[in-house]
């Protein structure tokens, strides 16, 4: 005995199903592989094709800002300031040797690891990217490091302000954001 019931097929009774011929109820399961639903319809079992799918829900909706000159501000600094946070950094390695470091993220991880594991005295080979390979000590890498963070946090705050300025209305250029960001 075969048996049909909205969306479900089998050999035992369905609950509100109908019996079915061996020959339906294979047409049925044929039906069913190819995405189609059982569904009974007027005491028959019969084969319909599934909803269309829906939109999925955006499970982390993200509100875009309307496209005024305040939001394309803001938007702009935030940038500006990421662009000068991974430009680099002249760093005084020692007293009147200048050695370009670069602050992109990776940078930032190498520069910190090598501080945590020389020692003060201890020497490495660092590459910097002005001069190539140059030699400093465990003191001098944590120097950049502090340096690195210094910098990263005046731009912060300079962003900070650029954002309040921005809000209140007294920047309204993007060449006031590079001027104000410059500074740092």
């Amino acid at each position: 005995m075969y048996y049909a019931g909205e969306e479900a097929i089998g050999q035992n009774p369905i609950p509100d199903g109908i019996e079915v011929s061996e020959n339906d109820y294979r047409l049925l399961l044929a039906g069913m592989m190819q995405g189609k639903k059982v569904m009974i319809v007027e005491g028959a079992a019969v084969l319909v094709d599934p909803p269309a799918p829906v939109d999925p829900v955006d499970l982390d909706p993200v509100d875009e800002p309307e496209p005024t000159l305040e939001n394309a501000l803001l938007a702009y600094a935030v940038d500006k300031r990421w662009q000068i946070e991974v430009s680099g950094l002249q760093f005084e390695a020692s007293e009147g040797v200048f050695v370009g470091i670069p602050t992109t993220d990776r940078a930032k991880t190498l520069i910190t690891s090598a501080a945590r594991i020389t020692a003060d005295e201890e020497t490495i080979k660092f590459k910097s990217y002005d001069l190539g390979y140059v030699t400093v000590t465990g003191a001098q890498i944590r120097q950049a490091e502090l340096a690195i963070a210094a910098r990263i946090q005046a731009l912060f705050a300079a962003e900070s302000d650029i954002v309040d300025a921005i809000m209140a209305g007294t920047i309204t250029t993007k060449a006031e954001i590079d001027a104000a960001l410059e500074a740092v």
